[in-house]
């Protein structure tokens, strides 16, 4: 990472204990999650987290940065099954969790600078296929 360079960190908030999970993770790459887009000028102030997000992961990667998806406790087969044409009244984390696995997945130019981590360790390309994350081309 330069140091122009701003990284953001997707996944799930918490665990099912209700520990944090993001967060830690985020912290430990030096990345940013979404209560942090806006103050870090990754994404403007609208309420639409459609906006936010694309906004946010765009200019991540603009800036040189990478995407950080930890998919500790995401049922990725559940995830690829929710309707990834969701609404903007989404608030349920689980189902934007899916939604932000799912447009990563539909964006080649997104999936390339996206790193996926279980358990603290990033996957490996072999890895990430067997768990079914390739590139959905429409």
């Amino acid at each position: 990472n330069s140091d122009s360079s701003k990284s953001i960190a997707l996944g799930l908030g918490k665990d099912p204990a209700g520990n944090p999970l993001l967060q830690p993770f985020a912290d430990a790459r030096g990345a940013y999650t979404n209560r942090d887009w806006i103050p870090q000028g990754l994404a403007s102030d609208t309420w639409s987290f459609r906006t936010r997000f694309f906004e946010a992961v765009n200019n991540a990667v603009t800036s040189g940065g990478r995407i950080y998806f930890n998919l500790d406790h995401v049922n990725i087969g559940r995830a690829l099954k929710v309707d990834p044409n969701i609404e903007d009244s989404m608030d349920h984390t689980r189902i934007m969790t899916s939604w932000e696995l799912q447009q990563i997945l539909r964006t080649p130019h997104l999936y390339a600078y996206t790193e996926w981590w279980i358990g603290n360790q990033r996957l490996s390309s072999r890895d990430v296929s067997e768990l079914g994350l390739d590139l959905i081309w429409y």
